[in-house]
């Protein structure tokens, strides 16, 4: 499977203090967080997550989370715009890193035997104690609120089986370097092959399993593209501009997918057979116009229900005889890129 250069690991945890070496796009699968987000200026904003949120926190700026629901805790997904992103500076190596008297200065003359009970490595995630207060507002808050509920994101469920909830820039101004969504498919269904023109794809199986086959044209058809099916828990990745698709199989099944930019484009076949005229795409596929108008998609559709489709083969003859080669056509120079 293609190797990522975002990062994602699954996470439950009772609280911890730090920045990152990357910036941050964040699921809540389970649970609520409490949150605490500062920038370069010491704005800050104080609040909480919820299941179905997502947060953007950009490169370096601390932040704190806390699980506050007391019986899920909080399961978080995590996904990074650099492959180095789960590199974090945290309060506790700060702490061990500097000799006493950079302590002291730094921290109102703390007494140095309280200094020795810090711990001597970094301490990622400690078990606190929660409490329901929230800071005061920041004189000077935050411009934007870094959290949003992914089913409020932009929602596409053209065609049948499946739906769409993007989270882009568009939707949630403060998502700098990143974006994405949640995408839920029956069982059978698909997410039609389509290709991403300006960010990689990473995507993580959060229910069920999906078969993925991603194109890039390289060596083809020497090299073949490749097939994976990945289930809950897997993630999988696909370079900018290389095809694929999603296919629930063996149940319905839930994905999220993230994008190293913040407003990810996507085409697809369906709109591009849609809006390019037939004689041209009959003539790539070398076949006759005929077949072109009645088979190739008339619109844009974002899923397939695969089961309903023919697979049965009984017009294949008559088709065949009716609709074809066209004799001409190996006499035109045509190519769709």
């Amino acid at each position: 499977m293609y190797s990522h250069r975002t990062c994602c690991f699954f996470e439950l945890f009772y609280s911890y203090d730090r920045h990152r070496k990357a910036a941050e796009w964040v699921y809540v699968s389970k649970g609520s967080c409490e949150f605490t987000l500062m920038d370069d200026n010491n704005r800050y904003v104080n609040g909480v997550a919820h299941t179905g949120d997502v947060w953007f926190f950009p490169l370096g700026w601390q932040h704190s989370i806390q699980a506050v629901d007391p019986d899920d805790g909080c399961e978080t997904l995590l996904f990074f715009d650099d492959e180095d992103g789960a590199g974090s500076i945290n309060l506790s190596d700060m702490m061990a890193a500097y000799p006493e008297d950079i302590l002291k200065a730094s921290l109102n003359n703390i007494p140095s035997d309280i200094i020795e009970t810090f711990p001597e490595k970094q301490n990622s995630v400690a078990l606190g104690i929660v409490k329901d207060e929230r800071l005061e507002p920041s004189d000077f808050p935050l411009d934007l609120w870094p959290v949003f509920p992914v089913d409020k994101g932009s929602i596409s469920d053209s065609g049948e089986g499946g739906k769409e909830y993007a989270v882009r820039q568009e939707q949630m101004l403060a998502t700098l370097t990143m974006s994405g969504g949640r995408i839920e498919l029956d069982e059978g269904a698909m997410r039609e092959l389509h290709w991403h023109t300006n960010a990689d794809e990473l995507h993580y199986v959060l229910e069920g399993c999906v078969k993925n086959i991603v194109h890039s044209n390289k060596n083809f058809p020497a090299d073949k593209p490749e097939e994976y099916t990945i289930c809950a828990g897997d993630i999988g990745y696909v370079p900018k501009q290389f095809v694929h698709y999603l296919e629930a199989v063996g149940g319905p099944a839930t994905v999220i997918a993230t994008f190293n930019h913040p407003s990810w484009g996507t085409q697809g076949l369906s709109g591009m057979m849609s809006v390019t005229p037939a004689h041209i795409t009959a003539s790539t596929l070398t076949t006759s116009e005929e077949v072109a108008k009645k088979y190739f998609p008339k619109e844009s559709t974002a899923f397939i229900k695969k089961n309903q489709v023919d697979m049965t083969g009984e017009d294949d003859e008559q088709d065949g005889d009716q609709y074809g080669k066209d004799d001409n056509v190996n006499n035109v120079a045509v190519e769709i890129d």
